[in-house]
């Protein structure tokens, strides 16, 4: 707590305030360091109270430090943010403070352990001492109070002048460098500053202000965004002193609290993105396009992501942690135990990793590992691994997991930093100190979420600031509730207190309900709800379908909605859709396929047949995708039982036909015969008929007469009634409609029967006529109706049913006028009331005049719109007006205007027809009650009968008189007051519904066109009532609905478009709708319907008649159709108005039409064709894999095709036949849309883009599928393509570098990625350059620069195009440069796919695919440039084909010439098929000449392919036996290789091991001639002087026996002894006795030496002679210990017995100074020799051994060391089998031996080589053992021992055997080795 008062003491009390004021409860000053203000690009924070800038905070700098040595604090949503020692902020203007002499600071800062609240009180109004109380508030570390006094200190301001604070760091000098230093680290939230108030005693009081908690100093915190623990007080202050305080960040915008903030369970209808909530923008972005694909994650509902296998997502901006001091993340996350085979790894879960933009460095790592239950924050500088969270991921419950990093710098470029982690309720501290920045992110970095298990993510919240204990705590409770039926968890999210979901990936809902079996995962119990399919589908048996788009079961169920399972299949389908053998969509092979989905296993089956007597039978046809399916096919109608459809294919026929020739069924006989079933013969017709069906006259098919007819078998000389002769003079039935008739049509009638009608001066029945006739069942005609009427039922004008325009309806009559007793409504005549003369309505009480009255005579009375027959009371009727006139006022009664038969209530009274009264005053009343007086009437009455309102007698003017009271105009229904003051009375309102009659109509609106205008007067075409002061006005129109033809679509459908809604009253068909079309052909076939959509009885305004023609159309105004509505009835408005049937005319589109039948046939040969042509290229490929050889002619075909395949984006009419070809073409190149294009759906035109659809260049390229002129649509699969090529490399190179060496099938991984590297992705540039170029031109044409989505496409197509565009330049450039070196293999490798196929001897013709890629380019951009010039087009395209033949055909740029050909056959068909479309540009053309153009270019482009085919087809397999021949040459090229190379090896270590022999038997010749000189020199001197210059008996010559007699003891110390003790202890023995006495004279140089033999390793352990116990000496030791023996003064050689010693060397040596001159030459002669023969032997490979325990007697150890010696020679002149092999795989060429080679390796008759090698082994054998005897036992005299065990030689010739043994095995092993290299 010290700690932390020494910051208040550091942040508030370093500046120096000197300031005084009045104490007040709110603070004088408040600084809210979250409110920062810049002014003029500096930061200010104001004071929050006064409101001015007085005083305040800024970043200005201290006036006293350097420039450069002082920073400024960061800020921050919760405050200023201290992170570096030279932060600090200047206070400006504390002299306006006003410190008095006791004041009051508080300060809310936030440490590492989190928000901490600092109080400082002084009070020195004593003027004797200063009381002082400190005060520090946490939620973690409590409270502490200091209250200390200070004596003789009293605080008052002495300085006047203006002086600034500062908070943070202070300005210190040091070796005169003013610079910042010891600014505290934390974060600064709030100053408040009390001027003239100090508590220095209350704690209480402080907490109750602080906390508003009545004195506690736990405060209770409010935080929607991001609860907290601990919080303070703010402006404005709460009223209330108990009450919650907002957290620090509650108020501030989440942009500024998250860097980002995912929700992975929010809702989104966006699956590629999850959208960031704090609105920074930075999404997560997945790469995949849905969530049904398994590498991406995908979300849980209810839960949140899932991260399945190892997963990346990836944010869409950089998030730059190292821009900010500290950041704290927050997820929630649980694991998910499954079967997926995850590889040991530490990391678990990585919420953060940051790479740099080439993926290739890891800035930051943080993972929290679920094996080690640890946190790990990592740096490529630091590594922080947390302390353990036992539990943590080891169940699959939810896991609140938080880190927050802070770092600080001082000025020593130290850095410290700390992290907090904290799983759910435990939390830990780590921190450290390095040098530099620990953390430094590249502005363009990559942030990614990765996995190494199964996760899920429910929510990440990455703050842009340090969140503590008193914050983090707060975001996770462990008080939870339970949700649905699952288990309760110990902690869940504080903000709702429910624990989360942990239902499987197979369950839903918060009771975890199963989903359905199909589903992985799902929102709901059926399979309609799958969010992905089950993972499972050995049990689901289901997957996930593309075409659906949902989960669908798998090949051989169906789906069955009882079950909701997936059951299978008929036995007889392989895909079905239900359990029947009828439901099948794809048959097993052994079953036939009968439409529609049939699967039978004969065509006999009654699913076939149906219960006719057509007959099947059994075919097999090549269906694509399918392959090979039997079908039943029908028999021909003459056949019952059959084998073809042919008739002459028949097995059984039909009754009624014959069977001849044992397979044909007919019934046709020759010309005047029929055949005779029964008698089986044709007989002779009657000889009226030329054809007939039997012998009679009454048989005739055909007359003999030809101007006869034939009605009903009978030849005459007209047909009847009711029957019309057709083209074959046959009498054919009329129409049923047809009395007589002329054709079959109904069209055509001469007359009808009756019920039909015959148009009027038509030739059509119909069964009722048009509007305007009316149906004559005499004449059964349509005849014309009267001229006053519309329709009518019969003759005259008493029979209409509507009447023609300016009549109206009466009655039966159409009239020009209604009678004067009527009224007109909607062109009807009504009649009045009987009582009206007129009227507007039917009522009594809608008369505009009365009649007589019939009965009394007296007529009837007009008052108000009403005829009375008496009038009423307080009304006298007048008899001339006949109306009711209103008595005088005063009368009850009257019969006329001036006498009253009765008064009115009150003083009146009747005098002779008057009343008279006593008489007040006019705004006065007289009551007679209790007295006769007078009193004052209401304000609103001018005269009254009483004090209510409601007794008025009159009215002041502009008041209405009503029901006894005033009405003012506001008052009245309908009236205001006037606007005009000069208008007296009220004002009647327009568009209420009341009319007073001031308007001709009140509708109660104020719209136009309804029948009443605005200005309430009656519309043009509308008849109204006048309406009321009760009733509205009520307008219907008087016209009828019209229809246009608006438009005719691309497909020719028609849109009629009606002036007004209207509703479908009857069918329409061809009775009711005349449809024609007219043109430069004579008659069109074409059906016509009302489109779906419009069959509806809701009011339409809009119509569509789907036109299907079966013809084609030229289009351009040469087709006119016509529409005429035959009835008005069919579409009527709301009013019951028919429509107006006038004919409406427009032209049609241009139409291309394919027969079906012939569109199937293409469609079959497109598909397998297309299916042929991958199939070969597949085979191709893979031919030229594993054979080798070219497939370039392939290639050739596919450009050619490629090109001819875009040749209908020219703008001429080809026939819709050819442009079927052109588009089947399309797939084999790679244009095929197997692919999707994420690209464009995905990215682009994702849901919520603004993207605006560039259209297409012309209608060509809409109808040939480019209806959309955007870069990446048209461009976004070939891109994705390449991508993928790009992608799969590595995976290519692994499996090379892996699997390529482990068998010789494997190899073929080396040439797959080299195809890969080299081949592969150059191809498919080429492949797709000239389509890439086009949809870059159209990109430019189409620019759209209005969207976001339309830049990034204009401007990805303005790269690529660049990027194609300078390809061919570059691939120019790259051939000039390497010229010298084209041909060299590494660049014949690299650029296989442009240098393989082309002549490299000039540059002209290397340059091949640069002028290719040139030609493609140029075609791409006339096709758009010339789009509306078609010849110039056609012409230009042409030339440039020409252009490309001659460069081909004169420069042949190619190797092969079958390979010129074809390049120049293809480019001559291109030319070909350019200009002959020149004839299509004829617009008289007919479609059936057109036709045939059509097939005739199809039939030339198949012979084209065809014969390439043909052409591919050789040359692959002479490229195949080529390389056959050469494989095969190769092979015994090599067996003979290794052959030579197994003799070879034989001569050479033959020759080695007489090389060896020689050397021997040199070296031996010099020991000799060495022991001949000092045997010669030692037997003349028989004694030496002794040390005393005495001379002594001869010294005794010392044996090797002797010194190998030694006693049993000594022999086991030394068997016992290791090799290296025992042979160094040796050497030491002879070298010690040697120098103890240097003055005794050495009797010879007969002293002993080693020699060791080399033998390597591996030598020894195959020689069964070699002894185990060697030892390695190198012969530079050997050396050295002979010249070290030479070179000593004495010598004394000492045995094991003691019991010699030889003598003084000094007077040998002076005595023998020649023969030593000689013995050292000889030594060194022997030494040279040896020295060679270690490089010989070390050359092989050998090394030098020595026996390391020496035998006991001589023999033994002559023996052994001729053991060892032939070994090791045997061993070194034969080498193992690796190194022979070793030898000749490096060897360049097999190596020839040289003549005796083969001279000692022949053989004679008499088998003597044998014997030449066995005595050349036993001489060199002899040799080496005596060679090595005489230099281990040198000495003046030998004696031969009799013994056997004594001789050296005895084991010479017992080994001779066992050297030819090893001889033999050795070429035996190299012949298996020679066998064993060829079968490999």
């Amino acid at each position: 707590m010290k700690a932390t008062l020494n910051f208040l003491v550091l942040i508030v009390i370093c500046s120096i305030f000197q300031e005084s004021t009045a104490q007040t409860s709110t603070p004088d000053h408040y600084f809210d360091f979250t409110k920062v203000t810049n002014v003029n690009g500096r930061n200010y924070v104001f004071d929050q109270i006064t409101k001015d800038d007085k005083v305040s905070f800024a970043q200005l700098p201290e006036n006293g430090c350097n420039a450069g040595t002082q920073t400024y604090p960061m800020n921050g949503p919760d405050g200023l943010q201290y992170s570096r020692q030279s932060d600090l902020l200047r206070m400006q203007g504390s002299i306006d403070l006003e410190l008095t002499n006791k004041f009051m600071i508080a300060v809310w800062v936030k440490l590492s352990e989190g928000w901490y609240l600092f109080g400082y009180s002084l009070d020195s109004s004593s003027g004797t001492q200063a009381k002082i109380a400190l005060r520090a508030r946490s939620a973690f570390n409590g409270q502490d109070n200091q209250v200390f006094t200070v004596d003789d200190y009293i605080f008052k301001d002495y300085w006047k002048t203006t002086t600034d604070g500062f908070a943070g760091g202070v300005c210190l000098s040091a070796n005169n460098f003013r610079k910042t230093y010891y600014s505290p680290f934390g974060t600064m939230g709030r100053l408040y500053i009390w001027k003239s108030f100090a508590n220095v005693n209350s704690d209480s009081q402080f907490d109750r202000y602080f906390f508003r908690q009545n004195g506690s100093p736990f405060p209770v915190c409010t935080g929607t965004l991001t609860p907290c623990l601990f919080c303070v007080v703010g402006i404005p202050l709460p009223t209330a002193q108990i009450t919650s305080l907002n957290c620090s960040v509650e108020t501030k915008d989440p942009k500024d609290i998250y860097l980002a903030y995912w929700d992975f369970d929010a809702q989104s209808e966006i699956t590629q993105y999850i959208p960031d909530l704090s609105g920074n923008g930075r999404d997560l972005r997945k790469s995949s396009l849905d969530d049904n694909d398994n590498s991406d994650p995908f979300r849980i509902y209810g839960q949140g992501y899932l991260f399945y296998n190892i997963q990346n997502i990836y944010a869409v901006q950089p998030i730059v942690l190292s821009k900010y001091p500290a950041f704290t993340i927050e997820i929630w996350v649980r694991k998910i135990f499954d079967l997926f085979p995850y590889s040991a790894n530490p990391y678990g879960a990585l919420p953060i990793q940051i790479l740099n933009n080439l993926m290739s460095v890891t800035q930051l790592l943080f993972y929290v590992s679920d094996s080690s239950q640890k946190m790990t924050f990592q740096t490529p500088t630091i590594s922080i691994t947390t302390q353990q969270y036992p539990g943590l991921f080891s169940t699959n419950n939810w896991h609140f997991i938080s880190i927050t990093y802070s770092q600080q710098k001082l000025y020593t470029n130290q850095v410290y930093y700390s992290l907090r982690s904290q799983v759910d309720k435990v939390s830990s501290f780590n921190q450290g100190s390095t040098t530099g920045l620990p953390l430094s992110i590249s502005d363009d970095s990559i942030y990614r979420i990765h996995n190494y298990a199964t996760f899920i993510y429910k929510s990440y919240k990455l703050y842009s600031y340090a969140r503590h204990s008193d914050e983090v705590q707060a975001m996770v409770s462990s008080t939870c509730s339970p949700i649905g039926t699952q288990a309760s968890c110990p902690v869940c999210p504080s903000d709702t207190g429910k624990c989360l979901s942990k239902c499987n990936e197979d369950q839903f809902g918060e009771n975890c309900t199963q989903c359905n079996i199909l589903c992985g995962h799902c929102k709901g119990p059926t399979k309609n709800d799958c969010v992905y399919c089950s993972k499972k589908p050995a049990t689901s048996f289901s997957v996930y379908s593309p075409a659906f788009g949902n989960c669908s079961c798998i090949s051989g169920r169906y789906y069955d909605n009882t079950t909701d399972k997936c059951e299978l299949c008929h036995a007889n389908c392989l895909e079905c859709f239900g359990p029947l053998n009828s439901q099948c969509t794809s048959c097993k092979p052994t079953s036939a396929f009968f439409p529609n989905s049939n699967c039978i296993t004969s065509c006999d089956d009654p699913l076939v047949v149906q219960g006719s007597n057509q007959s099947y039978f059994m075919s097999s046809e090549v269906i694509f995708t399918f392959g090979s399916q039997k079908l039943c096919v029908k028999c021909h109608p003459y056949c019952t039982k059959c084998t073809g459809p042919l008739n002459t294919q028949c097995q059984q026929c039909q009754p009624q036909y014959l069977l001849r020739n044992g397979n044909t069924c007919t019934d046709v006989c020759s010309a005047g015969q029929f055949p005779d079933f029964t008698l089986m013969n044709c007989q002779s017709c009657h000889a009226s008929c030329a054809t007939c069906s039997g012998k009679l006259d009454t048989n005739c098919l055909t007359c003999s007469n030809i101007n006869f007819v034939q009605q009903g078998g009978i030849c005459q000389a007209k047909c009847n009634n009711g029957f019309y002769q057709d083209t074959h003079n046959v009498c054919q039935p009329c129409h049923k409609a047809c009395a007589s008739c002329n054709s079959k049509f109904i069209t055509d009638c001469g007359s009808c029967n009756s019920g039909w009608y015959l148009e009027w001066l038509g030739n059509t029945c119909q069964t009722s006529c048009l509007d305007g006739y009316y149906a004559d069942g005499l004449t059964n005609q349509c005849l014309m109706c009267h001229y006053s009427c519309e329709t009518c039922s019969g003759n005259g004008p008493s029979n209409c049913l509507t009447c023609a325009t300016g009549f109206l309806q009466n009655g039966a009559q159409c009239v020009k006028a209604c009678d004067d007793n009527q009224f007109t409504i909607n062109g009807t005549c009504m009649n009045c009331d009987s009582k009206c003369a007129t009227c507007f309505g039917i009522q009594d009480n809608q008369c505009y005049s009365c009649n007589e009255n019939s009965v009394t005579l007296l007529g009837y009375y007009y008052l108000d719109d009403t005829c009375y027959t008496q009038c009423p009371e307080g009304y006298y009727p007048d008899e001339n007006k006949k109306q009711c006139i209103k008595c005088n006022s005063k009368c009850a009664s009257c019969i006329s205007e001036t006498y009253c038969t009765s008064c009115i209530y009150g003083p009146y009274q009747l005098n002779n027809g008057e009343c008279t009264y006593f008489t007040c005053l006019d705004t006065q009343y007289r009551s007679i009650r209790p007295t006769l007086s007078c009193f004052e009437c209401d304000s609103s009455c001018k005269t009254c009968q009483g004090h209510s309102k409601l007794d008025c007698l009159s009215c002041f003017p502009r008041d209405d008189f009503k029901d006894q009271q005033c009405l003012s105009c506001s008052e009245q229904p309908g009236m205001m007051y006037p606007i005009d003051d000069t208008i007296s009375g009220c004002q009647e309102i327009c568009g209420d519904g009341f009319n007073y009659g001031s308007f001709q109509c009140d509708d109660g609106n104020s719209i136009n066109g309804d029948g009443c205008s605005s200005a309430c007067t009656i519309e043009k075409g509308f008849n109204c009532t006048t309406g009321s002061k009760f009733t509205p006005s009520i307008c219907m129109d008087n016209k009828n609905p019209t229809p246009t033809l608006s438009l005719i679509s691309s497909r020719n459908f028609i849109y009629i478009q009606f002036d007004e809604e209207v509703t479908l009253s009857s069918e329409i068909n061809s009775t009711n709708v005349k449809i024609s079309i007219t043109g430069q052909q004579s008659s069109y076939k074409f059906d016509w319907k009302l489109g779906e959509d419009y069959k509806t009885q809701e009011p339409v305004q809009v119509i569509a008649l789907e036109l299907s023609i079966y013809q084609s159309l030229k289009g351009n105004g040469k087709e006119q159709v016509t529409v005429e509505f035959l009835s008005s009835d069919i579409y009527k408005d709301q009013t019951g108005n028919g429509m107006v049937t006038n004919p409406m005319y427009g032209y049609l589109n241009a139409y291309s039409y394919i027969d079906p039948e012939t569109k199937a046939k293409l469609d079959a040969a497109g598909d397998s064709s297309m299916v042929a042509t991958f199939a070969a290229m597949g085979i191709n490929l893979g031919i030229s894999l594993v054979f080798g050889g070219s497939i370039s002619a392939m290639w050739t075909m596919v450009n050619t095709i490629q090109l001819v395949s875009l040749l209908p984006l020219c703008n001429i009419n080809y026939p819709q036949i050819a442009i079927l070809v052109f588009q089947k073409m399309l797939g084999t190149h790679g244009e095929s849309k197997f692919i999707p294009n994420l690209l464009y759906e995905k990215l682009m035109n994702r849901p919520g883009s603004t993207i605006q659809v560039e259209s297409a260049l012309n209608d060509k390229f809409e109808a040939y599928g480019w209806e959309i002129s955007n870069f990446l649509y048209l461009s976004g699969r070939k891109i994705i393509m390449w991508t993928g090529i790009i992608v799969a490399y590595p995976f290519v190179w692994y499996f090379k570098k892996k699997y390529s060496d482990k068998h010789k099938y494997c190899k073929l991984w080396i040439k797959v990625e080299q195809k890969f590297r080299y081949t592969m992705l150059l191809r498919g540039v080429i492949m797709s350059y000239v389509s890439m170029y086009l949809a870059f031109v159209l990109g430019l044409f189409k620019m759209n620069l209005t969207t976001l989505e339309n830049t990034i496409s204009a401007f990805t197509a303005i790269a690529f195009g660049i990027i194609l565009t300078y390809l061919p330049i570059q691939l120019m450039n790259i051939l000039q440069r390497n010229y010298e070196k084209i041909q060299s293999p590494k660049f014949m490798l690299s650029y296989n796919t442009i240098v393989k196929e082309v002549d490299l001897s000039h540059p002209i013709r290397y340059m091949y695919y640069p002028v290719f890629l040139l030609r493609r380019a140029v075609f791409a951009i006339s096709l758009v440039l010339f789009a509306e010039k078609p010849k110039e087009q056609a012409i230009f395209m042409a030339m440039t084909a020409v252009i490309m033949i001659i460069y081909v055909v004169l420069v042949k740029p190619q190797k092969d010439k079958v390979m010129i050909i074809l390049t120049a056959v293809g480019e001559l068909l291109i030319f070909f098929l350019h200009l002959f479309s020149l004839v299509f540009l004829d617009e008289t053309l007919p479609e059936d000449k057109a036709n045939q153009y059509g097939w005739f270019l199809i039939v030339l482009i198949g012979m084209y392919i065809l014969v390439n085919w043909v052409i591919i087809l050789s040359f692959t397999i002479r490229q195949m036996m080529d390389n056959f021949k050469i494989n095969k040459k190769k092979k015994q090229e090599l067996k003979l290789k290794q052959e030579q190379d197994q003799e070879y090896q034989i001569w050479k270590k033959r020759r080695q091991l007489k090389n060896r022999s020689k050397k021997e038997q040199e070296k031996q010749q010099l020991l000799d001639i060495l022991d001949q000189n000092t045997q010669s020199k030692q037997l003349g001197k028989n004694s030496f002087m002794t040390d005393a210059g005495s001379p002594s008996k001869n010294p005794v010559i010392v044996k090797m026996e002797d010194y190998y007699k030694v006693d049993e003891d000594e022999d086991q110390d030394r068997a016992s002894n290791s090799n290296d003790n025992y042979q160094n202890q040796y050497m030491q023995n002879l070298v010690d006795e040697y120098s103890q006495n240097d003055n005794s004279d050495s009797p010879n140089l007969n002293s002993t030496r080693f020699i060791y033999d080399p033998l390597s390793q591996r030598q020894r352990l195959l020689s069964s002679q070699t002894p185990k116990n060697v030892t390695h000496i190198p012969h530079s030791q050997r050396v050295l210990e002979s010249e070290r023996y030479l070179k000593t003064p004495k010598s004394i050689l000492k045995t094991k017995s003691g019991i010699t010693q030889f003598a003084n060397h000094n007077a040998f040596v002076q005595n023998n100074s020649a023969k030593s001159q000689r013995q050292h030459e000889i030594i060194e002669d022997m030494e040279r020799i040896n020295t060679q023969d270690d490089q010989d032997e070390n050359s092989s490979g050998s090394a030098q051994i020595i026996p390391q325990n020496p035998p006991r007697n001589l023999s033994a150890f002559s023996k052994q060391m001729s053991s060892i010696k032939l070994s090791a020679s045997i061993s070194a002149k034969y080498p193992s089998y690796e190194q022979i092999n070793e030898e000749s795989r490096e060897s360049p060429s097999p190596r020839i031996p040289p003549p005796e080679y083969n001279k000692i390796n022949s053989r004679d008759s008499s088998g003597k080589s044998d014997e030449i090698i066995r005595e050349n082994l036993i001489s060199e054998a002899l040799a080496d053992r005596h060679s090595d005897f005489r230099l281990i036992i040198q000495s003046n005299t030998y004696q031969k021992n009799s013994n056997d065990s004594m001789n050296p030689l005895k084991g010479i010739l017992d080994e001779e055997d066992e050297i030819e043994q090893e001889i033999k095995q050795f070429e035996a092993q190299s012949k298996k080795t020679v066998r064993i290299e060829q079968n490999d």
